[in-house]
């Protein structure tokens, strides 16, 4: 190749290159602030409500992030539709829910057995920022599947 062949070729090939943040108008990085965490950890059943925020301070944007995983898997077997959650808030028109895909049940720990995710929400003033998990898992033998839930709410103003 030419020297001019492969300046050519590095022009075009990083020249145009925008990062995903840059696409956005008005993304900060640093202007996301976590407000709120829970972290749960060997949980063998369902969970009613978990309150993150209540109430908001102020409409606007939020994120919720979640990560969730199998700890402890079924020792025999295991059956059923897994674990999901349920994120909760209310917008300036009505409460909204977000529904995860389901933490499927197993009888090994390993790659494949978790789930995360990044809801982005817009809240009302006022509003209750929330999860609650369905646990719907049947393992054979004495054990039960457990799992570990973390998740947070940052604001993005």
């Amino acid at each position: 190749m030419k020297p001019f062949t492969v300046v050519a070729l590095l022009v075009v090939a990083f020249g145009t290159y925008v990062p995903a943040q840059a696409q956005y108008a008005g993304y900060c990085p640093t202007c996301f602030s976590v407000i709120a965490v829970s972290d749960v950890t060997g949980q063998t059943s369902s969970q009613s409500i978990v309150t993150l925020v209540s109430p908001t301070l102020k409409a606007g944007n939020y994120m919720i992030r979640w990560y969730a995983d199998v700890k402890t898997p079924c020792s025999l077997t295991a059956s059923g539709t897994g674990v999901t959650f349920t994120f909760t808030w209310a917008d300036a028109t009505a409460t909204r829910n977000f529904v995860s895909p389901a933490l499927t049940p197993t009888t090994s720990t390993g790659l494949g057995n978790y789930i995360l995710g990044t809801v982005p929400i817009y809240a009302a003033s006022g509003s209750t920022i929330s999860y609650i998990s369905t646990y719907s898992v049947t393992c054979g033998g004495t054990s039960h599947l457990a799992y570990d839930v973390h998740v947070s709410v940052e604001t993005t103003q």
